[in-house]
């Protein structure tokens, strides 16, 4: 892989905007282990078109991407394409969390997810979306398993380890955020928020 020429730094529990040009790579890290990554991706000069959970995972004809899968957009395009994973446990099923979720689903209360989280990271860099407007993300580390006797989601704990990384190439100029998924109510996190680094490379 080239060299790197800068470094985002995600917060626990926080979201990061950053612009990737077509052909130039970034790598997700998860610095400390079990941390979940929600991705979404927009063209850069087109906010309509966006990174689509249901294109990606009928148009790979799967639910768990990995090395050399494409990721789409809800107009069908590829948007980027996974070169390096050293996890290989995603999910494309799930929508990010959100105050709603926090509230009237997990009943703790209000506080902002990683839609809202998303919503404000872009929103810095000049764009002005509400939160409907958010795609459900590629949920990076995200372990997800269906139980089809009862028809129930298990969401177990982020499967990444210390280190662990996702590398992806943008296949078009891509405006791209990342939330440290702010989920420190469930086991999806291990029950604690930590921080993400993001590697842009040229």
């Amino acid at each position: 892989m080239p060299a790197s020429s800068s470094t985002v730094q995600v917060p626990p529990g926080g979201a990061r905007a950053f612009v990737v040009k077509k052909g130039n790579f970034f790598r997700v890290i998860d610095v400390q282990g079990g941390q979940v990554a929600d991705l979404v991706a927009f063209k850069l000069d087109d906010m309509s078109e966006r990174l689509d959970q249901s294109r990606t995972r009928i148009n790979n004809w799967k639910y768990r991407i990995s090395v050399g899968d494409p990721v789409y957009s809800n107009m069908n395009n590829w948007m980027m394409t996974i070169l390096e994973d050293k996890v290989g446990i995603h999910d494309l099923t799930f929508p990010g969390c959100s105050s709603f979720a926090y509230e009237k689903i997990l009943k703790v209360g209000k506080k902002n997810g990683c839609i809202e989280n998303l919503a404000e990271a872009l929103n810095k860099e000049g764009n002005n979306l509400k939160t409907f407007e958010i795609p459900a993300p590629f949920s990076l580390f995200m372990d997800v398993e269906y139980d089809l006797r009862s028809n129930v989601p298990i969401i177990k704990p982020a499967a990444s380890k210390a280190g662990d990384f996702v590398g992806m190439r943008a296949e078009m100029d891509c405006l791209v955020a990342v939330s440290s998924c702010a989920d420190d109510v469930t086991d999806c996190n291990h029950g604690k928020c930590k921080p993400l680094e993001i590697k842009l490379l040229e």
